[in-house]
């Protein structure tokens, strides 16, 4: 009899939950085939699959998708010029995986219900080729009623600052749930591992809520968040980006 981890046999696996043979094999030949067309044909266009799933909805099958992506094109913004405000804890974490803390480290910030204002905030320098806004951000709670409102602020040189719901572009990631047995003590481990969602906001989504706003000399970048209930965010990888690869 086969098994499926653990020493369970498989007939302890909850088949419900899982996608189909079908749907794996499709997902597989969308996100190759943008890969292998985006870096060796020439069809940069079809990169943008890799950095949002949504670019490919029409191709994919109805399901849960988490992107995290990076390339030695964008501008990283150095992890010592990230700071947090309004936060009971915050700073640079090993990110807590299933089997421990992982290699990768992540800036966590968490509060209580009630914080003033809690945010990470970083020093930059102006992106004047930028076209994209990128960080990895998670929100780490599984109940999507827990997940913070969440506001990103740009602000330029000449101290004007551009404010646009994060929601605007995609909601804040939330944990996702991997339990594929049927009962979840079968599991050796959590059910759940933090995965990162990479955002890419356009620049030009600032410079239209705020017309004063310049979006080529960027100083200071924020993601701010309202601290009704208590929380806690990973935030990672922040850099600018342009949207032709």
């Amino acid at each position: 009899m086969g098994e499926v981890g653990n020493g369970l046999p498989k007939h302890f696996l909850d088949t419900g939950t899982l996608m189909t043979a079908e749907d794996q094999r499709r997902i597989a030949e969308v996100y190759a085939s943008a890969y292998l067309r985006g870096t060796l044909s020439g069809e940069t266009e079809r990169l943008a699959i890799l950095r949002d799933h949504r670019a490919a909805a029409p191709y994919l099958p109805e399901a849960e998708y988490v992107n995290q992506y990076a390339d030695s094109e964008t501008a990283y913004v150095d992890e010592s010029a990230i700071t947090a405000a309004g936060a009971v804890e915050g700073g640079p974490r090993p990110l807590a995986l299933r089997s421990g803390p992982g290699e990768d480290e992540v800036f966590e910030l968490s509060w209580e219900a009630g914080a003033e204002n809690p945010a990470v905030t970083a020093e930059t320098a102006p992106a004047t080729r930028a076209d994209l806004l990128v960080f990895d951000a998670l929100a780490a709670t599984e109940d999507t009623d827990a997940v913070p409102e969440a506001t990103v602020r740009l602000t330029d040189s000449g101290g004007d600052t551009a404010a646009v719901p994060l929601s605007d572009f995609m909601p804040l990631q939330t944990l996702v749930n991997g339990q594929y047995l049927k009962a979840a003590w079968m599991h050796p481990a959590a059910l759940t591992e933090p995965v990162l969602q990479t955002y890419s906001l356009p620049l030009t989504a600032f410079a239209q809520s705020e017309p004063a706003f310049d979006p080529t000399e960027i100083e200071t970048v924020s993601l701010a968040f309202d601290g009704v209930g208590a929380a806690t965010v990973l935030f990672d990888d922040l850099g600018f980006a342009s949207a032709e690869e």
